[in-house]
C-alpha cells in the first residue's frame, strides 16, 4: 500500500512504472519447455502502526506548497478505505 508514503511526501515523488523483463539469455533454458529457471519473490510490506498520524513531512510542504493531503490516523484511513469497498460493493 502506497498510501502512506502519497500522504509523507504530499504527491511529489511519483513511482516508476513495475515492468516484469525476461532473464538474461544465460538464464533462460532452450527446448520444449522453453522455461527459465526459477526465481523467488517475497514481498515486503511496510505499515503505520493503527494509531499512528499519517501527515505530510515538513520538507515536502511550505507556505507556497500545501500539503495536498490532511492529517489522518492510519486506523482512520483504513476503515475509511473499507467504507468506500463496501459502499462500490453493494
Amino acid at each position: 500500500m502506497v498510501v502512506p508514503l502519497l500522504i509523507f511526501q504530499s504527491d511529489k515523488l511519483k513511482s516508476g512504472m513495475h515492468r516484469v523483463r525476461l532473464p538474461p539469455l544465460q538464464d533462460r533454458y532452450t527446448g520444449e519447455a522453453r522455461i527459465t529457471r526459477e526465481r523467488y519473490s517475497i514481498p515486503f510490506f511496510v505499515l503505520p502502526h493503527l494509531d499512528a498520524i499519517v501527515e505530510c513531512i515538513p520538507s515536502c510542504c511550505d507556505e507556497k506548497t500545501l500539503a495536498k493531503y490532511g492529517p489522518i490516523s492510519w486506523a482512520e484511513y483504513l476503515q475509511m478505505r473499507a467504507n468506500l469497498l463496501l459502499d462500490t460493493a453493494t
